[in-house]
């Protein structure tokens, strides 16, 4: 049953769906950041990585404190794409219980 235009029970929808719409425009922006962070910091990882790595080969022997290094550094590049995918994941699912709390 649909009530007509300019009922209370409308407006409060209208308004309700605006301030949804205004919360997902907000997640999508802050989402943009927190992307580009996590990719801004793999990629320096990285660089950091290969720099480490090929210090060892030009000179045809790694030392182990080169090894030592390049582990630690694949270690916490393994940590940050978890963490990545933990929070992605996080935000979804609080995304669509809000949806459905709204909606509902």
């Amino acid at each position: 049953m649909t009530q007509p235009p300019g009922t209370p029970g409308t407006l409060r929808q209208t308004e309700s769906h605006g301030r949804l719409w205004e919360y997902f425009l907000r997640e999508d922006a802050m989402i943009m950041k927190r992307g580009n962070l996590f990719l801004v910091a793999q990629s320096l990882q990285l660089v950091a990585y290969t720099a480490i790595v090929s210090t060892g080969h030009e000179a045809e022997q790694q030392a182990d404190s080169n090894v030592l290094t390049a582990r630690v550094i694949a270690a916490f590049g393994i940590a940050l794409a978890t963490i990545w995918l933990y929070v992605g994941h996080r935000q979804i699912r609080y995304t669509n219980a809000l949806v459905a709390t709204v909606l509902t």
